[in-house]
């Protein structure tokens, strides 16, 4: 090769550096800022015992929802520390398929006045339960009852069968995640099992917002179950491999009972980074969805034949996983509850350890006032900066002792006559995928 092509291809690779390290750089950035790479693990402090709560038989609560009719929270519990240390398909972990189908955790309804938790007991169901993200949806022919829907990480009959007979389970699919459907009246003790709901399209589910008895949707939250290209998936947020999928329910009862029949899917919304978790929003057509990793919040519509259309985003300070709507009764402290892991590679870490303390935080995103005019700023207004719109603050934070991963939170407002000082407050009812206990917290907004 002659000089002047070395020369030449010198300067073509150190242009095609410069690029790659402008396009690549921002957003490694950005993901060692939401990890919490150098984030300082702080705890919240608690000024009065009685102002944290924590929840008895609340083990391993995934995903939280409010129910502002009856004033109750619904959850999804694993009820014991151990069976999801050697099985949770959303963390990669396949470890044992065979203790995974003695596993059943439950459903509970949280009385926010008593900080009592209620296990229910199941009607028609006895089979595996792993939990993971759930809703809940109003019952059209009963207003004492309501609908819930709760992802259930089932193991593959394939893999299964190959772990126990020690075949080569390497190349095959491990997990077969399904929906399960409850019907819950309020005042009850159990819970009923209507039907099990499976599409190829739900493949990894991670959370559900419900429309109906018959319609849904859920998050895929990673393209790669396992593997090398799982962590290029997770390390890059420029990976947009994710989608929600819309869920139609044609038969609740279906003939044959299998759980493919009666269910038809479509994609509602594609091309997103490490989509989990899902929430209703404002209005009833508006639906919350985090990009985890991506520590971003989109706020979409949805439309009639179930398309979503982004409208707005909120970038947060560390990663989202389910978020919720707090609606302010008494004034004007509404906004987007965000909890998450603080810390990822704590998480990584320590998530095999029955005594992990795994750092959380949960943050409320408010909009932003015009200063000048006194109106809030809308996804429309001049600026297009999502830190103009809006505005970011730590609700709760800890290092792992009080609270081992937050990946449900939910506000429930506390009167003016009885918050304590001249501060509005709530409480903050937070949990996570592997938390010992959900805890109540007094805080102020």
């Amino acid at each position: 090769m002659s000089s002047p092509s070395r020369g030449f291809y010198a300067v073509l690779c150190a242009f095609a550096a410069v690029i790659i390290s402008l396009k690549v750089r921002p957003a490694l950035e950005r993901s060692c800022q939401v990890g919490g790479i150098w984030r300082t693990v702080n705890s919240s402090l608690v000024y009065r015992d009685d102002d944290l709560v924590y929840i008895p038989d609340t083990i391993q609560c995934e995903d939280l929802h409010f129910h502002q009719p009856s004033g109750l929270i619904f959850t999804a519990c694993q009820d014991n520390h151990h069976s999801r240390l050697s099985w949770f398909p959303p963390l990669s972990n396949f470890d044992d398929p065979i203790q995974a189908m003695d596993t059943q955790g439950s459903i509970h309804v949280i009385n926010p006045e008593t900080f009592t938790s209620t296990r229910l007991e199941m009607e028609n169901f006895d089979g595996p339960f792993i939990t993971h993200g759930i809703d809940i949806t109003a019952d059209p022919e009963d207003s004492e009852s309501i609908y819930i829907f709760a992802v259930n990480h089932l193991p593959h009959l394939q893999y299964l069968n190959g772990f126990f007979t020690g075949k080569p389970t390497e190349k095959m699919q491990k997990a077969q995640s399904v929906i399960e459907l409850f019907h819950y009246t309020f005042g009850s003790a159990s819970i009923r099992h209507v039907r099990t709901i499976q599409h190829h399209l739900i493949a990894t589910p991670n959370d559900i917002f419900a429309r109906s008895p018959k319609s849904f949707l859920i998050t895929n939250d990673h393209h790669y179950r396992e593997g090398f290209m799982r962590v290029v998936e997770d390390m890059y947020p420029n990976r947009h491999w994710t989608n929600v999928i819309h869920i139609a329910v044609t038969d609740m009862f279906p003939a044959s009972g299998a759980p493919h029949h009666g269910v038809e899917a479509s994609v509602a919304l594609d091309h997103t980074y490490n989509n989990n978790g899902l929430g209703h929003g404002r209005m009833p057509d508006e639906i919350l969805v985090s990009e985890c990793l991506g520590g971003k919040l989109l706020i979409g519509q949805i439309s009639i034949n179930n398309q979503i259309r982004i409208v707005d985003s909120i970038e947060s300070p560390a990663a989202i996983d389910n978020p919720s709507y707090f609606s302010d009764p008494y004034g004007d402290k509404s906004g987007f509850v965000l909890p998450s892991v603080s810390k990822a590679l704590t998480m990584t870490l320590e998530m095999k350890s029955p005594q992990h303390k795994i750092p959380s935080i949960v943050v409320l995103a408010s909009p932003q006032v015009n200063a000048t005019t006194n109106m809030l700023l809308s996804p429309i207004s001049a600026s297009a900066k999502e830190t103009d719109r809006w505005a970011t603050r730590t609700l709760f934070e800890d290092d792992g002792s009080r609270l081992s991963t937050a990946s449900g939170a939910v506000l429930v407002p506390i009167s003016p006559a009885k918050s304590v000082g001249d501060k509005r407050q709530a409480w903050l009812f937070t949990s996570g995928f592997l938390s010992h206990s959900m805890v109540a917290v007094r805080v102020d907004l």
